[in-house]
């Protein structure tokens, strides 16, 4: 209210053409959406809720600045002499996000710095979540992956050609559950449409998407977990295109599947 009496009182004071720049410059500065903006118009601009934002400003405001005109936008750059690493399996420069998530779609793990070309199987060998699996950290826990990735005792994949009805239902199940890490991806872009291609993706550098990719996951869980609604614009879902089956056929991995199949999916 103390800002829009100022600029109302400046209005009433102009002569000059430097009064009116003044004027624009402290809307910009001094306007506070949270003061003026409706319990649905915060979510839908923000995506999360009045109490979640101001939840989330108290954590990060010892490493806030002022505001000010230099830092409105962001500049964006588009690699250049290594585009051709950036270009993912459907043609166009993009970053290889690996993602993991619980039943409810709330991310448990984020790996945001490989190009596009990246295999999905070296992305998931370089991360630290492989080298927790590797050293028995999963109890008798599993994970569930495309045929992208290698079949290990903790990380079960589909079988690239079922022989046996109990193997087809298997790989029904197996595409049925995974199916909640691909709705959740499609959540998180309708969430945040930047991370769409559909939308025109993220125009800034690498480095800078990676750290988009990290924030804007970390948000959507905050949105999950209070029962956000999602924005009620329609969302395109985008194709997704599996990497090339990983060939690499680990005796402990066949076996675990092996006995998953036989004791869950045999008559």
């Amino acid at each position: 209210m103390a800002a829009l009496q100022r600029i109302i009182e400046l209005n009433r004071r102009r002569r000059r053409r430097s009064d009116v720049v003044y004027v624009h410059a402290y809307i910009r500065q001094n306007f506070n959406p949270m003061e003026v903006l409706s319990d649905e118009a915060v979510v839908r601009k923000y995506r999360l809720t009045r109490p979640q934002i101001r939840e989330l400003l108290q954590l990060v405001h010892p490493h806030l600045v002022r505001p000010t005109r230099r830092n409105f936008a962001l500049t964006p750059a588009v690699p250049s002499e290594n585009e051709p690493i950036y270009l993912c399996r459907k043609g166009f420069p993009a970053l290889n996000v690996q993602v993991v998530c619980d039943h409810r779609g709330v991310f448990t793990d984020i790996v945001a710095r490989w190009p596009g070309s990246t295999h999905d199987a070296y992305v998931w060998a370089n991360s630290a979540l492989c080298q927790v699996a590797e050293g028995g950290g999963f109890g008798g826990c599993w994970l569930l992956g495309d045929s992208g990735y290698p079949l290990r005792p903790y990380l079960l994949t589909p079988f690239q050609q079922p022989n046996t009805a109990a193997e087809a239902r298997y790989n029904r199940a197996h595409i049925a559950t995974r199916a909640i890490v691909e709705r959740a991806i499609g959540r998180w872009k309708q969430r945040f449409r930047c991370l769409s291609k559909m939308a025109g993706g993220v125009q800034l550098h690498p480095v800078k998407c990676c750290a988009v990719a990290v924030v804007t996951a970390q948000l959507h869980n905050m949105a999950v977990r209070a029962n956000v609604p999602l924005p009620e614009e329609d969302m395109v879902l985008e194709e997704d295109v599996a990497d090339l089956p990983h060939h690499d056929a680990n005796p402990q991995g066949l076996a675990v599947r092996n006995q998953l199949v036989h004791h869950m999916f045999h008559p």
